[in-house]
């Protein structure tokens, strides 16, 4: 074989190996993206900058948030440790936390998000658990966010998330008073 051949071959050896790999990463979000279960959940947002990442607007999801007492609990819950968020729809479009379980439960009959247990929180009416997921920042040009930001506070603001079968869960897209207005694509 020349030298050619052999170059060219491990050129496009290596082009297929690249390509694998980012369909491999790319793959698995897509699934879900497609295929996982929509929930809305309700959020406030706060409108916060990142210095390396840019302009984003951290999403306060109500289901973030349960009350003690309010809430089924199984398991022992322990603070910073992975808790498993059970969801049912509540009334209007949006789901809320119905269970916390301290590991995924088998079968769940409900949608079910693993989250982080950050902590109790006092408040008004008594203390909340502090949940927290791996999808509370949704990163947006400036203008967007900042745009987000003003709509937060006099309509309602919800996020959709597509959840998965183990707990995962992605934002899907973002609705305002009901209607679509952002939609997450893959590709």
């Amino acid at each position: 074989m020349s030298k050619a051949r052999l170059l060219l071959g491990g050129t496009l050896l290596a082009a297929l190996l690249q390509t694998v790999a980012l369909a491999g990463m790319l793959w698995p979000r897509y699934q879900l993206l497609e295929a996982g279960k929509e929930v809305v959940l309700q959020s406030a947002m706060v409108d916060p900058r990142d210095l390396f990442r840019g302009h984003y607007t951290r999403l306060n999801l109500t289901a973030g948030t349960p009350e003690f007492g309010k809430i089924d609990v199984t398991g022992e819950l322990e603070y910073g440790q992975p808790v498993f968020v059970e969801l049912k729809q509540g009334d209007g479009e949006y789901w809320i936390a119905s269970h916390l379980y301290a590991e995924m439960p088998e079968a769940p009959q409900s949608p079910i998000l693993q989250a982080r247990l950050n902590g109790p929180v006092p408040g008004k009416e008594g203390e909340t658990y502090r949940l927290g997921f791996p999808f509370d920042r949704f990163f947006a040009p400036e203008k967007r966010a900042l745009e987000l930001q003003d709509l937060s506070g006099k309509r309602k603001l919800g996020v959709i998330i597509a959840v998965g079968s183990s707990g995962q869960g992605l934002i899907k897209g973002i609705t305002i008073d009901g209607d679509r207005v952002y939609s997450e694509k893959v590709f």
